[in-house]
């Protein structure tokens, strides 16, 4: 799975959780704290596994939804039909063209 460990967002260092779980707010792939400054994912949904692929968009999804929170872009960040389509996009650009680091 190429999810880093930690990623900066706008100089703030978010760390990123995978769990091996459901998490329980919603039943949601992931969230992004702003508060904690920490990302979560789950690697589980509806008592299912997840693919890699899909924990990785989950990432990119929720790493979105931290750069629109620090822009004050609530309309933005509150649609999750753009976030989505946006974080899709830019997961599709970094997986087909750069390596991230993962350690």
């Amino acid at each position: 799975m190429n999810v880093p460990k930690k990623i900066k967002i706008a100089g703030v260092e978010y760390s990123i959780k995978v769990e091996n779980k459901e998490l329980d707010k919603d039943r949601a792939y992931g969230i992004a704290n702003y508060i904690t400054s920490e990302i979560l994912l789950s690697t589980k949904y509806n008592h299912r596994d997840r693919s890699e692929l899909s924990v990785e968009q989950t990432f990119w999804h929720e790493a979105l939804h931290a750069m629109l929170d620090v822009m004050q872009e609530d309309d933005l960040n509150n649609n999750e039909k753009f976030v989505n389509t946006l974080s899709s996009f830019i997961h599709q650009i970094v997986s087909d063209n750069f390596k991230l680091k993962t350690k």
